[in-house]
């Protein structure tokens, strides 16, 4: 794959990033190890820097200590994006996203995230652009 992104200079200025969605949002010990495992091996396989591994889901400090050292890539929930964690977390390499209704998600309704385009208008959807 590398080898065929690289045969054009446009190409090379592509964002790449590997996801694997058979772990996305998964939340157990033997699921990090997994993470970790396919990060090395991509990695090893095409160079660090070349792209960003990126992980999916609302992840605890605890997980993301056993994690941050295979991930380029964080998108996480917006209930739980934390700007002193991603601080700490970009400090060490590891870019953060988010997704989720950014307006309404909270602790005791996170599991609502998928209803965005059922409950609410397309402004709210908008309105982190314009904020940033």
């Amino acid at each position: 794959m590398r080898e065929h992104l690289d045969l054009k200079p446009e190409w090379r200025t592509i964002k790449k990033i590997a996801f694997l969605d058979g772990l996305d949002e998964s939340y157990f010990d033997a699921a990090y190890e997994k993470m970790v495992y396919y990060g090395k091996l991509l990695h090893e396989s095409m160079g660090r820097g070349w792209f960003k591994y990126r992980i999916d889901g609302g992840y605890s400090q605890e997980a993301m200590e056993k994690m941050y050292s295979e991930i380029d890539l964080w998108v996480c929930h917006t209930v739980d994006y934390d700007l002193p964690k991603m601080a700490a977390l970009r400090e060490k390499g590891v870019e953060s996203w988010f997704y989720g209704p950014m307006i309404y998600e909270q602790p005791r309704n996170s599991g609502c995230g998928s209803n965005t385009f059922i409950d609410l208008d397309l402004n709210i959807n908008r309105a982190i652009g314009w904020i940033g």
